[in-house]
């Protein structure tokens, strides 16, 4: 049964009972929601690696490597504490063990932190109301299938083609921008942290003719990597 715990915590990052079978369904959501989103949907099936690619599915990379970092640490504490409690014997359990719990609270904690940062863009990215958060929350593997599988839950961009478009205006450069210069008319930008919008970036347009340098200047948070 303990070796089994172990499997199903390393594929899964769930033990049995109940939370498996809601990773099971989170599983099986996240191969519909990778295909929708252009990736490959067998990254559902690969622990730790799907945790950033669903980062990569709400625009949030930069999230996505603590996020699975953190999953990786959350599955070998599970395994540590796991075969410490199969080999040692309760008598000797002691500081050991508060470690233990210790470490593991702390790698969920970071872990849950850096899941509402990646839900919220993926809530973006599909349009949704924000309640939808609090099932992700509680009983991820319920949206994750219903966004997954159902026909109108829909994302905003495929990562695959931001991915290729950047690649091309590296290589090739826009036909619009290079005969005619650059027009930016920016309504407004904004993030959602928390379940708080914050607009970062509003009104702001700004024509720059073809052949001309613009350099963008400002102190630390004025906005210039967000615009």
């Amino acid at each position: 049964m303990n070796l089994l715990n172990i499997l199903t915590n390393i594929l899964f990052e769930a033990s049995i009972g109940w939370g498996l079978i809601f990773a099971v369904l989170y599983i099986a959501g996240l191969w519909g929601l990778f295909k929708k989103s252009g990736l490959k949907s067998w990254w559902a099936l690969v622990p730790v690696a799907r945790d950033y690619q669903l980062s990569r599915c709400a625009g949030r990379e930069n999230e996505g490597r603590v996020y699975s970092l953190t999953a990786l640490g959350g599955i070998v504490l599970n395994v540590v504490v796991l075969l410490v409690n199969y080999t040692v014997d309760d008598a000797a359990l002691s500081g050991r063990d508060v470690l233990l719990s210790v470490l593991v609270l702390t790698v969920v904690m970071v872990h849950f932190i850096y899941h509402i940062r990646v839900i919220s863009g993926l809530i973006e990215v599909y349009g949704v109301r924000k309640r939808w958060m609090w099932l992700w929350i509680f009983a991820e593997g319920i949206p994750a299938f219903v966004w997954g599988f159902g026909k109108k839950y829909q994302p905003a961009w495929k990562v695959e083609d931001i991915k290729a478009e950047m690649a091309r205006l590296a290589s090739h450069g826009s036909a619009s921008v290079m005969s005619e210069g650059l027009t930016v008319n920016l309504k407004e930008r904004t993030a959602t942290e928390f379940f708080q919008k914050k607009i970062l970036l509003r009104d702001i347009h700004m024509a720059i003719p073809q052949g001309h340098m613009v350099l963008l200047l400002g102190g630390s948070g004025a906005g210039k990597t967000t615009y």
